[in-house]
C-alpha cells in the first residue's frame, strides 16, 4: 500500500531535522519508501516514522519513561495486535476501556505519536522483552483491523544473579547495566515475550 506523496514528504522532513548528514537522510527516507509498502503511513505521525527509521531516540512518556525517552531502538518490526494480545496480560474491560476509547477518539486525527516497543532484557535464563503498548494496539485494533503496527525494539538491561548477604545461601537477579548485546547477537536469539517465545522479523537494524 503505498503511502500518498503527501504523507511521503512530511516524513521526509521530519528525517531531515533528526538524520545528521545526507547519507543517513537517504538511509532513513528508503527504509520509509519501503514500509509504505507495508502500513498504511498515513495512521502515524511523521515524527514517529522518522524516529524509527532513523534509530532515534523516542518520545515516550509514561510508563517505562526512563528507558523509552533516551534508548535509541535497535530494529523495528511489524507486530498484528492479535500477537501483541497473545503475549501480554489481558486488559481490564472496564478500568482499560475510557483508555482505549479516549485513544480511538485522538488516533484518526493526531495519528499514533509513538509506536508500541518492547526492549529486551539480557536475564541469567536468557533474552526476555518487556513491552509497551497494549492499550496503542487494542486501540488501533478497533480502528483498522488486525494490521501490523509498526514496532521499536530497545536494548532493556543485564540482568545477574548475585548472593545476597542476608539471608545466607539465597540468590537473586541485580541489575548490572544497560544491556550490552548488540542487536544482531540479540536477534539471533530466541527472545521470551511473556511466557512464549516471539519470532522478529525485523523490518531494519540499526547495528552501532
Amino acid at each position: 500500500m503505498a503511502a500518498p506523496q503527501s504523507a511521503l514528504a512530511a516524513i521526509y522532513r521530519a528525517i531531515k531535522k533528526l538524520a545528521s548528514n545526507p547519507e543517513a537522510q537517504d538511509l532513513a527516507s528508503n527504509r520509509a519508501k519501503n514500509l509504505s509498502e507495508q502500513v498504511d503511513l498515513s495512521r502515524y505521525s511523521p515524527a514517529t516514522i522518522a524516529r524509527a527509521t532513523t534509530g532515534s531516540p523516542m518520545a515516550q512518556r509514561g510508563f517505562s519513561e526512563a528507558l523509552g525517552s533516551t534508548r535509541s531502538p535497535f530494529a523495528s518490526t511489524l507486530i498484528r495486535p492479535s500477537q501483541w494480545a497473545e503475549h501480554t496480560p489481558a486488559l481490564d474491560p472496564f478500568r482499560d476501556r475510557n483508555i482505549i476509547e479516549y485513544l480511538k477518539g485522538v488516533l484518526p486525527k493526531e495519528k499514533l505519536k509513538e509506536a508500541p516497543f518492547l526492549w529486551v532484557n539480557d536475564r541469567p535464563g536468557g533474552l526476555e522483552a518487556g513491552f509497551e503498548g497494549r492499550h496503542r494496539m487494542k486501540a488501533m485494533q478497533e480502528l483498522y483491523g488486525d494490521d501490523p503496527v509498526l514496532t521499536n525494539l530497545l536494548p532493556g538491561q543485564e540482568f545477574k544473579l548475585q548472593e545476597l548477604d542476608y539471608p545466607k545461601g539465597m540468590w537473586d537477579e541485580r541489575v548490572q547495566g544497560p544491556n550490552r548485546m548488540s542487536p544482531l547477537e540479540m536477534l539471533r536469539q530466541q527472545i521470551m515475550f511473556g511466557d512464549k517465545p516471539i519470532d522478529i522479523s525485523p523490518l531494519w537494524v540499526n547495528e552501532k
